[in-house]
């Protein structure tokens, strides 16, 4: 349980920096690979993918990979989506 609570500070405190530092893309996409990299490390990956009643058991490498790119876009799928808050208002309700 340490080891994801590293990878989630990792995340979150870039997370953090950015908001108040805006900082560069590059900086978090690391961040976020390192993230997700400690999971990996830590035996947190994917080993088989189940689609309608088989499963796909994949190679080593293919498993790393897809499972870092499946925790980054995760990741910035959460935050795209926590700042979409403020499409979902009506025009009158924003202040003038």
């Amino acid at each position: 349980m340490p080891w994801i609570a590293a990878a989630a500070l990792l995340v979150a405190g870039i997370s953090f920096a950015d908001d108040w530092l805006g900082l560069h893309l590059g900086y978090r996409i690391v961040m976020h690979f390192a993230g997700a990299g400690l999971l990996v490390w830590i035996g947190l990956d994917l080993k088989s993918i189940a689609l309608s009643g088989s499963a796909w058991v994949l190679p080593g490498a293919l498993a790393i990979g897809l499972w870092l790119l499946f925790v980054v876009w995760m990741i910035n799928l959460y935050n795209f989506m926590d700042s979409m808050d403020g499409f979902a208002r009506r025009p009158r309700d924003v202040d003038a």
